[in-house]
C-alpha cells in the first residue's frame, strides 16, 4: 500500500484542528509558493491592508493639531499665543475666525480616514489648503522672521508632509482599485 505524499501533513493538520485540506505551511518556501501563487491569482496586485493603515493612523494623528489648536484658539483668543493684552478687536475677531476654519479642516481631515481609500477628492482639496496656508505661513517667516518651533513644524508639515501624504493615499487609491 502507497502512502499519499501529504499524508503525515494530513494528519498533523488534524491534531492541530485544521481540515485536511488546509495543510500547514511548514517552510518558508512553501509559504513563498503560496504567496507567488495568490499574486498570480490577483493579477499581481498585493493587498495593500497594512499600508493602508498606517496612512489611516498618520492623518489621524495630524489631523488632532488643527482640531486641538483651532479649538483653543476660538476659546482663549489671542491670549493661546501668550501675547500681553489689550489687542485691537479686529485682531481678536480675525484671530477667532482664522481658529474656527483651522478646526474645521482638521475635522475634515478626520472624515478623510474611514475608507481613505475612496476619498482622494476631498483628501487633495484638504491637502491644497493646508499648503496653502503653509505658504502663507512661509511669507510670514520671510517678511517678519522666525517663529517659534511649533509654527515651523507647522510649516514643515504643511509644505512637505501633506504633499507626500496626498502621493500616498493616491497610491493606496490605486492599490485597492
Amino acid at each position: 500500500m502507497r502512502i499519499p505524499r501529504n499524508f503525515a501533513a494530513t494528519l498533523r493538520s488534524r491534531a492541530n484542528g485544521r481540515k485536511p485540506e488546509e495543510p500547514a505551511l511548514e517552510t518558508p518556501v512553501q509559504r513563498q509558493r503560496v504567496s507567488q501563487k495568490a499574486a498570480q491569482m490577483t493579477g499581481g496586485k498585493m493587498s495593500a491592508w497594512p499600508e493602508k493603515r498606517f496612512l489611516q493612523a498618520i492623518v489621524a494623528v495630524l489631523a488632532i493639531t488643527p482640531v486641538l489648536i483651532g479649538l483653543a484658539g476660538v476659546i482663549i483668543g489671542p491670549a493661546f499665543l501668550h501675547v500681553e493684552q489689550p489687542w485691537p478687536t479686529d485682531l481678536d475677531s480675525h484671530f477667532r475666525f482664522l481658529s474656527g476654519i483651522f478646526l474645521a479642516i482638521g475635522v475634515a481631515w478626520f472624515t478623510c480616514v474611514p475608507a481613505i481609500e475612496t476619498k482622494t477628492a476631498r483628501f487633495c482639496f484638504l491637502a491644497l489648503l493646508t499648503f496653502c496656508g503653509g505658504l502663507a505661513r512661509l511669507s510670514s517667516l520671510l517678511l517678519a522672521g522666525r517663529p517659534s518651533a511649533g509654527h515651523l513644524a507647522g510649516l514643515s508639515i504643511e509644505l512637505l508632509a501633506v504633499p507626500l501624504l496626498v502621493i500616498w493615499q493616491q497610491r493606496i487609491a490605486r492599490l485597492t482599485r
